[in-house]
């Protein structure tokens, strides 16, 4: 995936540096907010010996905020930031990517997109929710959390790769809502909707 990912944005910066593409016009500066649900992993303690799974997701909720080129015909290159807030097995994450895509009528696009994601996690929550998955409590639950804390010794932001597709659908000029799903380095789900203002 790594080597697709690079292939991708090689590809992505060869395309934004070609005359071909250039048109004269200013860049399209867009925000807007977005809400969502990202499921990172499963964990199974049947393997151990324990008939308990605990799912290490959360809802999330934040902004966005992007620009694309001035291009000829159809297509579109631009680039995004995001960042989210988490109320359950994350606390936070945020990324960037690059955006190749295609304009759909007046004022909507299709899009992939390719760039990094960091995700900080809360492991104190991901550690209380798999004690209640284990049924523990008093002693046993307290020694679990913080076996569990002290076993990810403060390596709580996981990071990589993230790979997306999205959809804009214009409402009249400058407004538009979104759709979008991704996933980061293959382990992870997210699916997001959002709305958002072109400037």
């Amino acid at each position: 995936m790594l080597k697709f990912a690079l292939c991708a944005t090689t590809a992505m910066a060869a395309l934004i540096a070609s005359p071909a593409l250039a048109q004269d016009g200013a860049p399209n500066v867009y925000a807007g907010v977005q809400a969502g649900y990202h499921h990172l992993d499963e964990i199974d303690f049947n393997e151990v010996g324990f008939a308990a799974t605990t799912d290490i997701d959360s809802p999330a909720y934040g902004g966005f905020a992007g620009v694309t080129l001035p291009t000829e015909g159809n297509m579109v290159l631009g680039i995004e930031g995001n960042f989210l807030l988490g109320s359950d097995a994350i606390d936070q994450e945020y990324g960037m990517s690059g955006i190749i895509g295609m304009r759909v009528g007046a004022n909507s696009r299709v899009y992939a997109r390719g760039g990094y994601q960091w995700v900080d996690l809360d492991v104190e929550k991901i550690a209380d929710e798999a004690a209640d998955d284990l049924g523990l409590s008093g002693g046993e639950r307290a020694l679990f959390v913080e076996a569990v804390e002290a076993g990810v010794d403060g390596e709580d932001v996981g990071d990589g790769f993230l790979l997306g597709l999205g959809a804009d659908f214009g409402i009249g000029d400058a407004a538009f809502v979104r759709a979008n799903i991704d996933t980061v380095e293959f382990d992870t789900v997210k699916v997001t909707g959002g709305v958002g203002l072109r400037f």
